[in-house]
């Protein structure tokens, strides 16, 4: 993740975004009828490639093409998703920010113990929750939601002081913490 000013493109590069057709209010860009833009799957941001007489292409954030279309400047400070939804690149959710204002709108982090994990194979759940326990990681399970996770990592917890007296770890603790048990 980068942290500085987004590099601004060539004048070369800016005279191929005036031949597409950027639609800020959308927060979209085409190029001959087609949408030019694909996601990076590691960070949620689009991308837009411009190839270069050079042979190599270059990306550009499609949030700093649809500021730069709306305010005729390249953005000098991050561009901050209002909403915090990296593919909405609408100009109206857009704004450019010091990166301490940034950093604010991120959100809340979530707990020790429960991790987002964005999987191909469990789109449905993709909130892990584990915890550790006499120096080994005892796995909790896949949940849709943080609040799931967090309240079986929170259930754990009491389960693992109330058991403080005897450390004997029952090997179905998944299934007694899921009411299965």
């Amino acid at each position: 993740m980068t942290h500085h000013a987004p590099k601004p493109p060539t004048p070369e590069d800016l005279k191929k975004f005036l031949t597409w057709d950027i639609n800020i209010i959308e927060g979209r860009v085409f190029n001959c009828g087609r949408e030019i833009c694909s996601a990076n799957s590691a960070s949620e941001y689009f991308f837009v490639r411009v190839w270069r007489k050079e042979g190599y292409g270059k990306n550009f954030k499609r949030a700093h093409i649809i500021w730069w279309k709306a305010t005729g400047k390249w953005p000098k400070t991050p561009i901050d998703h209002i909403n915090r939804i990296k593919s909405d690149d609408r100009i109206s959710n857009l704004r450019e920010v010091s990166l301490r204002e940034n950093a604010a709108n991120r959100g809340r982090a979530l707990p020790t113990g429960v991790h987002y994990r964005k999987s191909l194979r469990n789109k449905l759940k993709p909130y892990q929750a584990h915890i550790f326990v006499e120096g080994k990681q005892i796995y909790l399970g896949m949940f849709a939601t943080a609040e799931e996770a967090i309240n079986i990592r929170l259930r754990a917890n009491e389960f693992i002081k109330q058991q403080h007296t005897n450390l004997t770890i029952p090997a179905n603790l998944r299934m007694l913490l899921h009411g299965d048990g």
